[in-house]
């Protein structure tokens, strides 16, 4: 299959395509795509959302033909406005590709939403 995945667009991944190797036999396209995926999140100093999985997203990407799966016009994933996405709102549109911030806020929502259950649960009467 012939995707037509991020071509690894100006500065935001120049390391990246510098230490790129071959790409071993019998890797599949949504190995590779979930490869890339990584990588361009660690290139980049971001996360994958915690909610989130590369290898499953990959498999969203394929289905799509290579664009995005999130937002209509964006023709590859990772799209080449996801750096803006997160300057904007601590992730991209599709909210795979997060930042420290976004983690950060992400947890606290977590805590509170854990303790508020917790605060919540009542003992169950005995009979």
């Amino acid at each position: 299959m012939n995707l037509s995945i991020a071509p690894w667009y100006n500065g935001a991944v120049t390391e990246m395509e510098s230490t790129s190797q071959e790409i071993p036999s019998g890797v599949t396209d949504q190995e590779l795509i979930a490869a890339r995926i990584s990588e361009v999140a660690r290139v980049n100093g971001l996360q994958i959302h915690p909610g989130q999985d590369a290898v499953k997203w990959a498999a969203l990407v394929i289905t799509k033909g290579g664009c995005c799966p999130c937002v209509p016009g964006r023709d590859h994933c990772p799209c080449e406005e996801f750096l803006k996405d997160i300057e904007e709102i601590n992730r991209c549109r599709c909210g795979l590709f997060v930042n420290e911030a976004y983690i950060e806020e992400y947890n606290r929502l977590l805590a509170e939403r854990h303790s508020r259950k917790s605060w919540k649960r009542r003992p169950k009467a005995s009979s």
